[in-house]
């Protein structure tokens, strides 16, 4: 059994689950803490040593803490959707910064010495320019979920300089990936299929899309970062910018199709025009994306199309 031992919470989430995948690969055990582990798939596959089907509370925590302790906690439990932040700002502030608080004291008052990181996003930079974000970049959230993801940085570095805790953020851009059934990409195939390729917005508006296993790698990766600080904040992306009329034309094309998207010019609230990531700080420690844009669309494409029974 492995001596590196990792509590994830969030993990049956999309992110969650494929963070497990990843550190268990890597040598560690383990341990999960979440709901809705989906696509009908085991524990055991995503590399679970244990899984416990609950949300993060104190008792909860401690019943984790009973069976074995961490050297790191994944905390990917919270909000994960611009849309509910605004039709349950309540909800979506629970979820984020509530569970966050819940951790935090927690390590602070039963294991200090345990690292703590955070998949945190893009989304508290907010309106921004075209060029590349860094981590140094103004903060200035413009949907409650952004807003809620940036208070829960500032309580990490709250705990940081305040207890000693050793937190780690990072700033994922564009996720994306086989098992995502929200977003762009899973919209944009199930329009495929119905030969109706209409979407908001402009289509001019520029993204910066990373894999989910690129965005689990990197997570790992900060676990050897030596951090004498004890915070640390990073950018998670490719650093590539692609429109969204680019992507979903490309995506058409790898599913065999000519049509065209079609854009109402209809700007949601919340959405930034851009959002494209420095991530040179990431890789400056060595960690970069693995997967091409094209292998990631023909991954998420092929799921697709098994999940519905296409060949």
């Amino acid at each position: 059994m492995s001596d590196k031992v990792a509590w994830i919470t969030g993990a049956g989430g999309f992110l969650g689950r494929h963070t497990a995948k990843v550190f268990n690969a890597a040598g560690w055990q383990v341990h999960g803490l979440g709901t809705e582990l989906s696509l009908n798939s085991t524990t055991e596959h995503w590399g679970f040593a244990s899984f416990n089907n609950n949300c993060v509370t104190t008792e909860t925590l401690s019943q984790l803490l009973s069976e074995t302790e961490p050297h790191v906690v994944v905390h990917c439990a919270g909000g994960s959707s611009v849309a509910l932040s605004y039709s349950h700002p309540e909800k979506d502030f629970n979820n984020t910064v509530d569970s966050l608080v819940t951790l935090l004291e927690f390590i602070r008052r039963q294991l200090p010495r345990t690292k703590i990181i955070y998949p945190s996003s893009a989304a508290v930079y907010g309106l921004s320019g075209a060029q590349p974000l860094s981590e140094e970049s103004e903060l200035s959230p413009c949907s409650p979920y952004g807003v809620n993801k940036l208070i829960a940085e500032q309580l990490l570095k709250s705990y940081s300089q305040s207890f000693g805790l050793d937190t780690r953020a990072v700033r994922f851009f564009s996720l994306y990936g086989c098992g995502l059934q929200k977003q762009i990409l899973w919209d944009a195939c199930n329009k495929l299929q119905n030969n109706n390729y209409l979407f908001g917005g402009t289509g001019n508006e520029t993204r910066d899309f990373l894999h989910i296993s690129d965005a689990a790698a990197l997570l790992l990766k900060t676990t050897e970062i030596p951090n004498s600080d004890k915070y640390l904040i990073l950018n998670g992306g490719s650093g590539i910018s692609s429109t969204i009329a680019a992507i979903l034309k490309r995506l058409a094309e790898l599913s065999g199709s000519s049509i065209h998207p079609v854009f109402n010019g209809t700007v949601r609230s919340g959405d930034p025009q851009h959002l494209v990531s420095d991530s040179s700080k990431a890789k400056a420690l060595g960690w970069s994306p693995s997967v091409t844009l094209d292998n990631g669309l023909n991954l998420y494409i092929e799921w697709h199309q098994n999940l519905h029974g296409k060949q």
